[in-house]
């Protein structure tokens, strides 16, 4: 029985190890194997997919107004707006941004993903009244986003 537990172990390790791509590297927070609710002290634990089968119906594009920019320890939180409809882009602090650097009041072209996923791989966004970050209500963040051409608050070039 320990024998099957270990294979099973070593294939699950196998499978993870083999979907860790150039994309994934560049993506700490879509690596992460565990993740807890955002700014909530709740107990539940997500279990998130590590970038595999995303499908370019999973990954939304298109330009966005950046109406704020919130800064906290280690990430920023960037307001944005299309449509008339508020979302916000979590993004992580990191040393080096090299890029064009957001601006409030102007246009950017993101390609956004959900930040947070059930074990079944269905996006949730953050709950109306529920406080998330220890400051913004649910209905204030809209949905919750990672954009994937954003490194900390500077857009990254498609070359």
């Amino acid at each position: 029985m320990k024998i099957l537990f270990f294979l099973s172990l070593f294939i699950i390790n196998i499978q993870v190890i083999g979907q860790v791509g150039k994309d994934t590297l560049c993506y700490h927070h879509i690596r992460e194997a565990k993740d807890t609710i955002p700014g909530t002290d709740s107990n539940i634990i997500i279990i998130k997919a590590k970038n595999s089968g995303l499908t370019k119906e999973d990954i939304q594009t298109g330009f966005y107004k950046v109406v704020k920019i919130d800064s906290f320890s280690s990430f920023y939180l960037i307001f944005i707006e299309k449509d008339m409809n508020i979302n916000t882009i979590y993004s992580e602090k990191l040393p080096l941004m090299t890029g064009q650097k957001l601006e409030v009041d102007s246009m950017y072209y993101f390609e956004l993903i959900c930040k947070n996923y059930f074990e079944n791989g269905i996006c949730y966004h953050p709950v109306g009244n529920i406080t998330y970050f220890g400051k913004y209500k649910g209905y204030e963040l809209g949905k919750l986003y990672i954009a994937k051409n954003l490194n900390g608050l500077a857009i990254i070039s498609n070359k």
